[in-house]
């Protein structure tokens, strides 16, 4: 059985407008932010990842300026100051087998060691990002023929490209540079790939579709923009992993030739006078863990901060 209801028509006097209640405003949590903004406020948050954001800001500023301001340089040889302990006639990381000063050295190295790492960084994004993206984005047979590619390359073992190099080129920092050009991208263009595919089925890519972007633009200008997280954190994970190769070439003499300084070539001279002169050794592995701690940390800060399942 249905129910009639009255309808009353009210006369529009019969209310007062009050204005706005002061009790609302209390219920703001927070001001509206973007994105890049609340992840900054994340990271903020995380000690370790804070405190390795300002230990790369300070090896940045003492491999690239340090250098000036020690007095020596990293290839002068004195043979009357051979392996003096730290502090001794002004040396104040001490001298090495040659003479020379191993603050000096120690800082040019990590110069060498953080080129790799930009050199690397730049690879992963401008061919690994392009490449993946392409190959999301395209799907279907010609992403199934890009990734076998990156599935073949991804079996050259690197240690057989830089063997390789050495005999045809020959032993430089150039051909770590080559090395970690052919394989460097691959991990990159993986994890854009799998970000592509899950992202061209939204609904905003739908719509540029249908606003006739092209698929360059729908590529450039909304994918891989929208993938930037991902994309920021495997490049601060991988950074490290650069590090570490070239330092681990280096020490195998692969790498960086003498007398150019690198972590991994200080590290393989004083080898051999471990015993005597624990310190040769001590300063460069000390480096070397102290930049990936450092990166890695901060990676790790910035994959919490950047996902967005946390945002609050």
């Amino acid at each position: 059985m249905m129910t009639e209801h009255n309808v009353t028509n009210f006369p529009s006097d019969a209310f007062q407008y009050v204005g706005p209640i002061p009790e609302a405003q209390n219920l703001i949590v927070r001001a509206p932010t973007t994105y890049w903004a609340d992840a900054w406020r994340r990271l903020k948050k995380n000690f370790l990842a804070m405190a390795s954001f300002y230990t790369i800001i300070v090896l940045l500023l003492l491999t690239f300026v340090g250098p000036f301001f020690t007095g020596h340089t990293y290839y002068s040889q004195n043979l009357d100051q051979t392996n003096l302990a730290p502090g001794q006639q002004g040396h104040l990381f001490g001298t090495d087998h040659l003479g020379r000063d191993e603050l000096t050295r120690l800082l040019y190295g990590g110069r060498t060691s953080l080129e790799v790492g930009i050199v690397a960084s730049v690879i992963s994004i401008g061919v690994g990002a392009l490449y993946g993206g392409i190959s999301g984005l395209a799907g279907g047979r010609v992403d199934n023929y890009m990734m076998r590619v990156v599935d073949i390359i991804y079996g050259i073992p690197l240690q057989l490209v830089v063997i390789l190099l050495m005999v045809v080129m020959g032993s430089s920092l150039w051909n770590i540079f080559i090395a970690l050009g052919l394989v460097y991208w691959l991990g990159m263009a993986r994890i854009v790939r799998g970000q592509v595919l899950s992202l061209k089925e939204q609904e905003f890519v739908l719509a540029a579709r249908m606003v006739g972007s092209s698929q360059w633009r729908l590529l450039l200008r909304h994918l891989i923009p929208n993938t930037m997280g991902p994309i920021i954190v495997t490049l601060t994970l991988g950074i490290p992993q650069a590090i570490f190769t070239e330092a681990w070439l280096s020490f195998i003499g692969l790498g960086v030739q003498a007398p150019a300084a690198s972590w991994g070539v200080m590290a393989s001279e004083g080898v051999g006078g471990m015993t005597s002169y624990p310190w040769q050794t001590l300063f460069p592995a000390l480096a070397i863990s102290i930049t990936m701690l450092a990166f890695n940390f901060l990676g790790d800060g910035l994959r919490d901060a950047l996902d967005p399942r946390l945002r609050r």
